[in-house]
C-alpha cells in the first residue's frame, strides 16, 4: 500500500487507519476544512505551485496531487469550509466513484493523512468510529492549504539532481 517500503507511519495516523476507513465507507459527504498551521503556512507552497509539480508529484503521485489541488480551489472559495459528495471529489480529481476501503478516494485520503497533508480534527469522538453509521455520516477533513517544504525524508529518496535542484530552488527563496 506505501509508495515506499520503508516509509513509517505516525502513531496517530497508525491509529487511526482502521476508523478513517471504516468511516469514509460509510459516509456519504466529506467536510473539507482548512487546517491552519501557523508555522508551515508562512513559508508552504500552494498546492497548485510549481513547487508542489516539481517536488512533492513524484512522492505523492497523481491522484493524491489532485486531491490536494482540488481542495484548496474549494477552500479559496470556502475559506471556513465546505461539505461535498465523495462522488463529487471523485469525478473532479478523475478517479471512479464510490467510497469503500479500496476505493481510489479512499487510498488517496488515507495518503494524504500520512503525508501530512490532511488530518481528522482532533479530539476524535470515539462514539463517530463505532462502526455503527447512520447514513447520513459525515467525514470531517483538515486539509492543508499550503504545503511544507517536502521532508528530508522524502528528498533522500530523489534522484541526485533533484536534490540538488531542490536545494538550488530553496537557496533561491530563501535569497530572494
Amino acid at each position: 500500500m506505501s509508495f515506499h517500503s520503508n516509509e513509517v507511519a505516525s502513531p496517530a495516523t497508525t491509529a487511526r487507519t482502521a476508523a478513517e476507513t471504516d468511516l469514509l465507507s460509510a459516509c456519504n459527504s466529506v467536510m473539507i476544512l482548512p487546517w491552519i498551521d501557523p508555522l508551515a503556512d508562512p513559508c508552504g507552497h500552494d498546492p497548485r505551485s510549481t513547487y508542489t509539480e516539481m517536488f512533492w508529484l513524484g512522492t505523492l503521485g497523481p491522484t493524491v496531487t489532485w486531491l490536494i489541488r482540488f481542495t484548496a480551489y474549494l477552500l479559496d472559495g470556502y475559506p471556513q469550509g465546505i461539505t461535498v459528495h465523495p462522488d463529487e471529489i471523485c469525478l473532479r480529481i478523475g478517479i471512479g466513484c464510490g467510497t469503500g476501503p479500496n476505493s481510489a478516494l479512499m487510498k488517496a485520503v488515507r495518503r494524504c493523512i500520512r503525508f501530512e497533508l490532511a488530518r481528522l480534527p482532533l479530539p476524535v469522538e470515539p462514539h463517530r468510529y463505532s462502526g455503527e453509521h447512520a447514513s447520513n455520516s459525515t467525514l470531517t477533513l483538515e486539509v492543508r492549504k499550503r504545503l511544507p517544504l517536502l521532508p528530508v525524508k522524502y528528498l533522500d529518496r530523489l534522484p541526485e539532481q533533484m536534490r540538488k535542484f531542490h536545494e538550488r530552488y530553496v537557496h533561491d527563496l530563501i535569497t530572494a
